[in-house]
């Protein structure tokens, strides 16, 4: 209903644009304050970028209709996905790898005991826990199903810190010391501390970099630390380790790097933008570098064309030419940007107004958007502030 009345709107607001949109494409050759404040008054959704021209000017590129094309996109996906059973889809995905899953279990054995696969317990044994849970807390209900429902069942969270321990790979169950709770153990003797271990988290071998210590080893180890948690320790676990950086992360960066390397872009330095484009997923504003103001004036009516080619529909890390085309070294971007990154240091104005043509408007380095001064604080609020620790601002 939310993107149905926004599409409403921006239908009934690119009508009434169309006429400004005519005149803004009439005013490329215009002054460069007239292009700046033809940019201030275009809506964020429809400005697809601006670029500057050897004459002193700068050329606002629009499109009234680029709001109303995303959202109606955004909607048809939205209603395809309202229209499907997604609990029904999910359940018949999931028979072959649960039956592949079962047979490849049902291989193995523990000790000399084959390893035995159940179905999905029946609703009767679901009531059966639901019925012990209420005994244990006589304000659970089956409806407190959440870590955030926690709080409603203080007497289940206490029961379960006394006798549940539950990590990433497993959830145990066990008796506590208490008698008046939970009874004599039934274990002899010789097998109690055997059935009563707990099981230990994966844990590094320090003398085979790359390994982990054996069930055995871990728990001849730290079994015997003065420590209840040494076993539980999730430090060592490769989900909790740094991710690593995507292949293509990497990759982009790399060509980032070389690329700034050979056209001398020093460091992506603000002086050498010429334009930038604003992606239609997040809003952010990302830039186009060139070498010399040269290169950038006979490049500039074939960046102009590429743009009306892709629709307007520009996206963080999208190249505006690709590795075989004659201008993929002249006109450049960064390619490891994505709506995650935040606004490049390059598009913030040089401090001498005559280095760059382009004179951009002041915005957030996160988000990109624009405001009035009591969102977004400039140098002399910042200073009035005492916000700027001595350091010179952009």
């Amino acid at each position: 209903r939310d993107l149905e009345e926004k599409l409403a709107a921006s239908e009934t607001a690119s009508a009434s644009a169309t006429e400004d949109n005519s005149a803004t494409e009439q005013s490329t050759n215009s002054a460069m304050t007239a292009a700046q404040a033809s940019a201030a008054s275009v809506q964020p959704t429809n400005l697809v970028g601006a670029l500057s021209a050897a004459s002193g000017s700068v050329s606002v590129v629009t499109n009234p209709q680029l709001s109303t094309t995303v959202l109606k996109a955004r909607l048809d996906k939205v209603s395809g996905v309202a229209s499907r059973d997604l609990e029904k889809e999910w359940k018949l995905s999931m028979e072959k790898p649960m039956k592949a899953l079962a047979a490849r279990f049902g291989r193995l054995t523990a000790g000399n005991h084959n390893v035995a696969v159940h179905p999905k317990p029946p609703e009767s044994a679901s009531k059966v826990l639901h019925r012990h849970l209420q005994e244990i807390d006589s304000k659970y209900t089956p409806s407190v199903n959440k870590k955030c429902h926690l709080d409603q069942v203080p007497d289940a969270v206490s029961w379960m810190s006394d006798h549940c321990l539950l990590t990433p790979y497993s959830l145990s169950i066990q008796k506590c010391s208490q008698k008046d709770c939970c009874g004599e153990i039934r274990t002899p003797d010789e097998h109690c501390q055997l059935a009563m271990q707990r099981q230990p988290l994966p844990r590094l071998d320090k003398h085979r970099p790359g390994h982990f210590l054996s069930r055995d080893a871990s728990l001849k180890k730290y079994a015997k630390a003065d420590n209840e948690h040494a076993l539980t320790d999730m430090t060592d676990m490769p989900s909790f380790a740094q991710e690593k950086e995507s292949d293509a992360k990497k990759m982009h960066a790399k060509r980032d790097k070389q690329m700034n390397a050979d056209l001398g872009l020093r460091g992506w330095e603000n002086k050498k933008v010429r334009g930038f484009l604003t992606c239609y997923n997040c809003g952010k504003r990302r830039c186009l570098y060139t070498k010399t103001v040269e290169d950038w004036d006979g490049a500039v009516n074939t960046v102009k064309q590429v743009i009306e080619s892709l629709g307007h529909r520009y996206s963080c890390g999208d190249l505006l030419f690709d590795g075989d085309h004659p201008l993929s070294k002249v006109v450049v971007q960064k390619q490891s940007l994505t709506c995650e990154s935040t606004i490049e240091i390059g598009y913030y104005n040089p401090s001498n107004a005559g280095d760059r043509v382009l004179r951009a408007k002041d915005i957030c380095v996160h988000c990109g958007e624009t405001g009035p001064t009591d969102f977004l604080l400039r140098l002399p609020q910042l200073r009035e502030k005492n916000m700027t620790e001595g350091w010179h601002m952009l």
